[in-house]
């Protein structure tokens, strides 16, 4: 749930949540697909890697160290879903996955 939303989640939310869940374990490659696209997009700046600790040239598989949160939600408001990702390299702005039409996009800001 969101941080500002402090009501307990309802029936829907909770259906929601499970299903979300369900959809990671089960598409946890396209998850990973798109996290590792970012990594490949932020490993261009080398310094930045370098002060982040993360290594560049890394392979998709090796990825998982350097994530350091992955967060599933869903809101009240039935919106779509998202996997919420904070890797190592990018702890301000973070990855959003939105779940569309059974699929992982990166959800627009």
């Amino acid at each position: 749930m969101p941080l500002e939303d402090t009501d307990p989640p309802d029936a829907e939310m909770i259906r929601q949540a499970n299903k979300l869940a369900e959809f990671t374990r089960k598409h946890s490659k396209a998850v990973l697909q798109k996290i590792y696209e970012h990594y490949q997009d932020a490993a261009h700046d080398v310094k930045w890697m370098e002060r982040c600790g993360v290594p560049v040239g890394l392979a998709q598989d090796a990825l998982a160290p350097y994530i350091d949160v992955l967060n599933l939600v869903v809101h009240r408001d039935r919106s779509e879903p998202t996997i919420y990702v904070v890797p190592r390299w990018d702890h301000e702005h973070a990855i959003k996955l939105a779940v569309r039409a059974r699929k992982v996009e990166l959800q627009d800001l």
